[in-house]
């Protein structure tokens, strides 16, 4: 089955966006990393990636579910600075 082709219903993604300490927490811990050209692998719903544009010099968003992909393109389709990649890991490193 072509995984490129699922859906995930991202409903855990939802909640938490209510969980801003967790954000903070991750966001913490990966801040000395975060800069120049960053890859998020799995972005979902985009909000830990909304957390490290600020850092990023570009911003690739690698999503493989088909239905988070318009989340995604709300929130940063008009932002030059960010590329959404609607694929798997193994299509995004060998293509």
């Amino acid at each position: 089955m072509n995984k490129t082709k699922e859906n995930y219903a991202g409903h855990d993604l939802e909640s938490l966006i209510n969980t801003p300490n967790y954000y903070d927490w991750i966001s913490n811990f990966f801040r000395p990393y975060l800069f120049g050209e960053i890859t998020e692998i799995g972005a979902g719903i985009g909000t830990f990636s909304q957390r490290i544009l600020p850092f990023a010099k570009s911003l690739s968003l690698v999503e493989p579910s088909v239905n988070l992909i318009s989340d995604l393109s709300r929130k940063f389709g008009s932002d030059d600075q960010v590329t959404i990649f609607q694929r798997t890991l193994e299509e995004h490193l060998f293509q």
